[in-house]
């Protein structure tokens, strides 16, 4: 028998309801941190348990599996929220158990990705006339051979049409590019900066084979994780105070108001690298190789209309934001690396002797080789690249 788990149940009725499902890493843990410490919201995280909850304590907690019966179960046991925040829904099929109770739904808003572009036609793109960047209006001519090609887009822009199929709900989809910061889960943000970090090239093509053009002259968008969390905090402000109503239906662009090149990008992430102190190599590039970061071609975004209709949002400046994702990257390594010293400082003289218990410690591989592993101790994971930045600081095991 299905069965939900709340964890904690905390709550004040007098603050407009919230359920964020996902909510425990990177953007949507982001965005509950903002929810939470703007201190006007009860918030409620809803995911299926599988990564442990950062505000364990502070805000509820459900497990439940969102393609289970128990979902529509929750929340048909529940009051109306004013708002519902969706991180982990990539496909129409995600969300059916939830559309008929679109009136206890609030406002839906769902995290959604400019990868939809990538399964519509470009001859149907629509660009600002004076920027040149790419508009919301670019979805209106799907494209099946091109959506054979990037799933992920086609499922996403397939999801945004079955949320506006329904007519009683209320909804917002927030396209976002390629996203960076702190506590950054896909692993693409962490290996660029170790192949920064060891010198490694960078490759420019679009595609494997390119002629590297991609990565030098066309101009991207990003975002930062805490930038999403600040614009959907002001979605979630117009939803509980009843001015949600021109924000209902709208496909809203979130990037930086930036749009480099990738090579530009990848410069101001080694910059940040070396405003930390560490001794970084100038950035390498292989045109031949793909990006291995970049995930659409459509170029960059323009945040326009997010602007008009969230006046109060505004996203940080590009420099700012890589400074402040690579110290917390940086804060990161040197807490691992410093464990792994202390571990082995506290092993008994004599202990490794024999075990043949050794990591590759393999300079060539392309994560940055292993570590020495403890009998003891679970393995901690030192980024043998990390010794370029610390120099005398680093022991190579």
């Amino acid at each position: 028998m299905e069965k939900m788990q709340p964890r904690q149940r905390m709550s004040d009725a007098s603050l407009p309801r919230v359920l964020v499902i996902g909510g425990t890493q990177f953007i949507g843990r982001a965005t509950v941190a903002a929810l939470i410490g703007s201190g006007r919201f009860d918030v409620t995280i809803l995911n299926r348990g599988r990564t442990d909850s950062p505000f364990e304590g502070v805000a509820r907690h459900v497990c439940c599996d969102r393609r289970k019966k128990a979902l529509r179960a929750f929340l048909e046991a529940e009051p109306a929220w004013h708002a519902v925040i969706d991180f982990v829904a990539f496909g129409p099929d995600d969300v059916r158990r939830m559309l008929p109770l679109a009136a206890k739904l609030g406002l839906y808003v769902l995290i959604s990705t400019d990868s939809v572009y990538m399964a519509c036609d470009p001859a149907g793109w629509r660009r600002d006339a004076t920027s040149g960047r790419l508009l919301e209006q670019s979805d209106g001519q799907p494209d099946a051979a091109r959506g054979a090609l990037d799933e992920y887009g086609a499922a996403k822009l397939a999801l945004e049409q079955s949320l506006a199929a329904h007519a009683e709900l209320r909804f917002v989809c927030l396209r976002l590019p390629d996203v960076l910061g702190r506590h950054e889960n896909t692993g693409r943000q962490e290996k660029l900066l170790k192949r920064l970090m060891g010198g490694r090239p960078i490759g420019t093509a679009a595609e494997p084979g390119g002629d590297g053009a991609f990565g030098r002259h066309t101009p991207l968008s990003v975002v930062f994780a805490d930038d999403v969390a600040q614009a959907v905090l002001e979605v979630v402000d117009a939803a509980a105070t009843a001015g949600a109503d021109g924000l209902a239906g709208a496909r809203l662009h979130l990037c930086t108001d930036e749009a480099p090149t990738w090579v530009d990008l990848v410069a101001g992430v080694a910059e940040a690298l070396v405003a930390q102190g560490l001794t970084v190599p100038p950035p390498a590039f292989d045109a031949g190789k793909d990006t291995r970061f970049v995930s659409v071609e459509c170029g960059a975004l323009d945040n326009g209309a997010a602007k008009r209709l969230l006046p109060r949002w505004r996203p940080a400046p590009l420099a700012l934001r890589l400074r402040e994702t690579v110290s917390w990257w940086v804060d990161e390594q040197r807490a691992a690396f410093e464990a792994a010293q202390e571990t082995e400082a506290a092993e008994p003289e004599g202990s490794e002797e024999g075990s043949g218990e050794e990591g590759s410690g393999e300079e060539g591989d392309e994560e940055g080789g292993g570590a020495k592993r403890s009998r003891t101790v679970a393995p901690a994971k030192v980024d043998q690249s990390f010794r370029f930045g610390f120099g005398d600081g680093y022991h190579e095991c």
